[in-house]
């Protein structure tokens, strides 16, 4: 028996591992390969295949090589034997358990629920050693922890376990570690048959021996569905959840929906914007100045609101309304020349309409992006902010705006025909598809552009191409809506586009345009005031240079002189950012550069209407 034995070693040694080697491979101690070498204990069944393929032999090679000795009892063996009346003495100590395992056979007096393993002292440590008598006074002994570690890290494996799919683990156990349905039968006290069902799909529906099942294949405690003998804390079972009270969910929604501003507090804040914009065209000498004041109280009072609480749909609310104050306060900044305020003003405007997803302001916002860079004399960048604009939305209706006083102009400003007539075909195709009013709507109006404000914006871009005949066709189409309005702003700035265009005329109709001129720095003397209206009256005055020794000119000249020296004026025109550069009609940057207000310091670049 020696000699066979050694003849296992030498087999290890002919493919070139140490018995470290080969025991860290089959997952054993070294020990245990030196007591199967040695004689003194035989590899379990399950762990003969991996053995004889790790000294590259086959299995019944490896039988040959163990033969010749007195096997340990295997246990199918052990289920096949007559168990004895009595039980042989069990050894005192658990440490002599494991020589007593390998000597005698273990009785039993029925099927076991768990059979023995080979060698106890296998795996130390992990296996223990269970002896327990029976109640006709047999000795019953079990092996925990039996089947190596990566059987229970399997994920298909422990899902088979936590759902009490005993076939399926049982199934997939052996698929794993190569034992039979008998081999299972042995160590789970199922017969053989009723292994074979659980795997063909019939459930184990009786507690208790899907526990004694569990414990015969030493499911680790903390896998187990149930409690198993021995396990240290009991397996958290289903609870109950704890149900809210019903009196604590109706205050938890009262509470939620509670907001510091009721729904009249968010009309009336709507309501106040409107008369915001609607007075901003018509009142008096210090409306503007005067809105913009109260503007800036409305946006500081929605920011207050805005840091409390409001259920979603007040909140949403409020954030269009705040949007949109700081929108329309953008453009005043505009009328006012504060380019540098109005882009924080739109900055702060689109990020809260993007939150809401209010697309209209957003594109409003945009207009008057653009609207801003032209006033700047930046043509291409005003052309680039209503292109942006239109992307986002090409048929809306507040895409007319963006594409006759953004694009349009600032197109026209650059000489660009073609893009010019273009943009404004497409403004008034839309204005034609949305059916919109045919009335002056107010420039600073969050609405769509109307008709009649759209073909205003038209007119200021043939000004710039220098097209008197079409400005004069514009005029005369609008003028019934013009003369309408008490939009004052408005009569201004067509007028004056109108003189202008007199000018530009092949047969230029000197005296009539300064006629226009004047009345429209008369009717200004006691009426609100923007920048476009003093811009456009000094290039009114410039583009009629040529004609100095015309009478007519002298006196508006002077005219314009004596208004632009009033407070109210200087003030406006101080406040200007605009680089000097040339206009429309033919100026050169030189001719530019000597053009001054009458005070004689600021110089304006040409501009046209809102």
């Amino acid at each position: 028996m020696a000699r066979r034995r050694q003849r296992l070693a030498k087999r290890r040694q002919a493919v070139g591992l140490t018995q470290e080697a080969l025991a860290e491979g089959l997952g054993v101690d070294r020990s245990t390969i030196v007591r199967w070498e040695a004689g003194t204990a035989s590899p379990q069944a399950w762990m003969r295949p991996s053995l004889a393929a790790a000294i590259h032999i086959t299995i019944e090679e490896l039988a040959s090589l163990l033969a010749g000795r007195t096997e340990q009892v295997e246990p199918r063996d052990i289920l096949e034997q007559e168990p004895p009346d009595l039980a042989p003495a069990v050894p005192a100590t658990q440490a002599g358990l494991p020589n007593a395992l390998d000597e005698i056979p273990l009785p039993y007096n029925s099927a076991p629920s768990a059979s023995v393993l080979a060698e106890a002292s296998e795996q130390p440590g992990r296996a223990t050693l269970a002896v327990q008598r029976t109640s006709d006074g047999r000795v019953r002994s079990e092996r925990q922890g039996w089947l190596p570690d990566c059987v229970w890290k399997r994920l298909d494996v422990q899902q088979a376990i936590a759902s009490y799919d005993v076939g399926a683990a049982v199934k997939i156990i052996r698929e794993i570690v190569g034992l039979t349905q008998g081999d299972i039968s042995a160590h789970t006290g199922l017969t053989q048959s009723e292994v074979y069902k659980l795997e063909a799909g019939n459930a184990l529906t009786q507690i208790d021996k899907i526990i004694s099942v569990l414990e015969g294949l030493g499911v680790p405690a903390e896998l187990s569905p149930v409690r198993l003998s021995g396990a240290s804390s009991l397996v958290a079972a289903p609870v109950e959840p704890d149900w809210d009270d019903p009196v604590a969910i109706a205050t938890d929604v009262s509470a939620l929906l509670a907001s510091n501003t009721a729904p009249a507090a968010i009309s009336a804040a709507e309501e106040a914007l409107v008369r915001i914009i609607d007075e901003y065209e018509f009142d008096g000498p210090t409306g503007p100045a005067r809105l913009a004041l109260r503007a800036r109280k409305l946006r500081s009072h929605l920011h207050g609101l805005l840091h409390g609480q409001q259920p979603p749909s007040h909140r949403t609310a409020l954030f269009r309304t705040a949007a949109r104050t700081s929108a329309v306060l953008g453009y005043m900044a505009v009328n006012a020349g504060h380019h540098g305020l109005a882009a924080s003003y739109c900055t702060e405007a689109v990020t809260m309409a993007q939150d809401i997803s209010d697309l209209e302001t957003v594109l409003w916002t945009h207009g008057t992006r653009s609207l801003s860079a032209y006033y700047a004399g930046d043509f291409a960048k005003a052309a680039a902010w209503a292109s942006a604009g239109i992307a986002l939305a090409p048929n809306h209706p507040q895409a007319i705006r963006l594409h006759v006083n953004g694009l349009a102009r600032a197109l026209a400003r650059q000489g660009d025909h073609a893009g010019t007539l273009r943009a404004i075909g497409v403004a008034e195709d839309l204005s034609s598809r949305h059916g919109v009013t045919t009335a002056l709507t107010p420039c600073i109006s969050l609405d769509p552009y109307g008709v009649t404000r759209t073909l205003a914006n038209a007119i200021t871009g043939h000004v710039a191409l220098g097209e008197t005949a079409e400005v004069l066709r514009y005029e005369t189409e609008i003028s019934e809506y013009v003369a309408a309005s008490d939009s004052q702003w408005t009569h201004s700035l067509v007028r004056l586009d109108v003189a202008t265009a007199l000018l530009s005329d092949r047969h230029p109709d000197v005296e009539h345009a300064m006629v226009i001129g004047l009345q429209v720095l008369q009717d200004a003397e006691g009426g609100p005031l923007i920048l476009s209206v003093v811009q456009r009256s000094h290039d009114l005055r410039r583009n009629a240079e040529n004609w100095a020794d015309v009478a007519a000119v002298s006196e508006y000249v002077e005219a314009l002189r004596a208004w632009s020296q009033t407070p109210r004026v200087r003030q406006l025109a101080s406040s200007a950012t605009m680089p000097t550069s040339p206009h429309a009609l033919g100026r050169t940057p030189r001719d530019a550069a000597t053009d001054h207000i009458a005070s004689g310091r600021v110089s304006f670049r040409p501009s046209t209407g809102s």
